[in-house]
């Protein structure tokens, strides 16, 4: 699946990894984003709707994240797609 079609899919997991680099971004995830500041109040008006439409947050990640934080989303749902279709053993 190319970048561009994974980023319009499991908003679920975007939002999740979202409000992770979020709470994070004065440790590592500061380098996630274009502007951590501005980045940080975008999210905060994000967040005040009940419900957020998946083309809100895919404008959010287009606008606010940089390369290196678009790349790490990538893998995280590349990943997350992994694990989904992999079975479990458990013992």
């Amino acid at each position: 699946m190319k970048k561009a079609e994974l980023l319009k899919t499991d908003h679920w997991i975007q939002s999740k990894w979202l409000d992770n680099q979020v709470r994070n971004i004065t440790h590592s995830s500061k380098d996630s984003f274009l502007n951590p500041d501005v980045a940080e109040r975008a999210y905060k008006t994000l967040n005040k709707a009940i419900f957020i439409d998946d083309s809100d947050l895919e404008h959010y990640m287009s606008v606010h994240l940089s390369e290196k934080g678009r790349q790490r989303l990538i893998t995280t749902l590349r990943v997350g797609k992994k694990r989904v279709n992999s079975k479990n053993l458990q013992v």
